[in-house]
């Protein structure tokens, strides 16, 4: 496996053949679930089916954010792929611990750990 690109800003960077990163940068709300469900469709659309969603730079996650992440795990579930979080800060953290849906939305400390185990 290679080393993990730079996520930077590019929807879809592939960390290697089998794994590509989506960044998530800023709320994942009602306001913004949407536009980020698209970005991430986008990507399968193109693919992908090992998905890495980077949340370093995310901020707060709802419930509308929590659906989202949980549809494409499931979308690439179903087609053989899997969707992984990395470096998400401590309060998705805690939605994903509340909602109890960590078996469905692993996390991992950081994009290279995600897409290496």
């Amino acid at each position: 496996m290679t080393a993990p690109k730079d996520p930077g800003g590019t929807p879809g960077d592939a960390v290697d053949a089998d794994w590509t990163v989506v960044a998530a940068d800023g709320d994942i709300d009602f306001y913004s679930a949407e536009e980020f469900g698209a970005k991430l469709d986008a990507v399968a659309g193109d693919g992908a089916r090992h998905i890495v969603v980077d949340m370093s730079t995310a901020g707060f996650l709802d419930s509308s954010g929590l659906r989202v992440l949980l549809h494409t795990a499931r979308e690439l579930r179903e087609s053989g792929g899997m969707l992984r979080l990395a470096a998400a800060p401590e309060q998705t953290l805690r939605v994903i611990d509340l909602a109890q849906v960590g078996p469905l939305l692993p996390t991992f400390e950081d994009v290279a750990t995600a897409a290496g185990s």
